[in-house]
């Protein structure tokens, strides 16, 4: 990667922290209202913590970018050493890795989400007791309880 684009990124990097230092502190508590009023602040609130979270997240990565501008790595795939490439870095600046690796890294991902969402077996174990006297077929559960399996349509016996 040529050391004009590298500049370019640091300048970004910079700008991207420079903002935030100015906008770190503007959490506002409005009071008063009525109940509405207060409902939607406090919506409003937990929207930009979620958000301030987020963003504390990207400045970690934007911070680690320029580390890696201050190493003489940026550019370089963290995993094969490969560049990463400029059009990539474009797209998203924080890269790591370059596309090959990343595609990889997911595909494993999904794998790993994928099995173990099969593995997961469900027992049949689970009853749910229906209290009463049920007809069965024309035969009467003289227990006064029925167990349906979960997740499973409960049965109507007297539905033809």
């Amino acid at each position: 990667m040529e050391q004009v684009q590298i500049e370019g990124f640091k300048n970004m990097f910079l700008n991207i922290l420079g903002a935030e230092f100015v906008s770190e502190n503007e959490l506002t508590i409005i009071t008063g209202g009525d109940e509405i009023d207060a409902f939607t602040q406090e919506k409003q609130q937990q929207m930009d913590l979620r958000l301030k979270s987020r963003n504390s997240v990207y400045l970690k990565k934007v911070k680690y970018a320029l580390d890696k501008i201050h190493a003489g790595s940026f550019g370089v795939c963290e995993e094969c050493e490969g560049d990463i490439g400029a059009s990539r870095l474009e797209a998203r600046p924080t890269a790591t890795m370059c596309i090959g690796c990343k595609e990889e890294e997911e595909r494993g991902a999904r794998q790993t989400v994928q099995g173990h969402r099969h593995s997961v077996k469900f027992a049949g174990t689970n009853v749910i007791p229906m209290e009463g006297k049920r007809s069965w077929g024309g035969k009467e559960d003289m227990t006064g309880n029925l167990s349906v399996k979960m997740g499973e349509p409960e049965l109507d016996a007297t539905a033809d």
